[in-house]
């Protein structure tokens, strides 16, 4: 079961204000912050964005897109999940202690 994507912001928020932030947590924190992440996530963006800029909306074009970018999104953060050692079901518990414990707001 993966995050959705409003799912990781919250707990990537709510994660400062838990009182012993994990290192896997922080570790994961910094990743989203770095070079290694935002680069081919920019990247994917600035290649697709005139696509939403037409005046004729293409909804398969666009639901393409969107799964595209989530595959992108969630096959990186795996990745490095996989590098420290960290499985998608724990990042997902520690996520939701994050949120318990920060109250369960979106950034905002």
């Amino acid at each position: 079961e993966h995050l959705t994507p409003l799912a990781a912001s919250v707990c990537l928020a709510a994660a400062p204000r838990m009182a012993d932030v994990d290192w896997k947590m922080e570790a994961v924190m910094q990743y989203l912050k770095s070079p290694s992440y935002t680069y081919p996530v920019m990247n994917f963006i600035d290649e697709n964005c005139a696509v939403f800029d037409q005046e004729d909306e293409s909804k398969h074009e666009f639901n393409s897109i969107h799964q595209n970018f989530v595959e992108l999104v969630f096959g990186l953060l795996e990745a490095f999940l996989a590098e420290i050692g960290v499985t998608s079901e724990e990042f997902a518990a520690a996520c939701s202690t994050a949120v318990q414990a920060g109250g369960g707001r979106a950034p905002g």
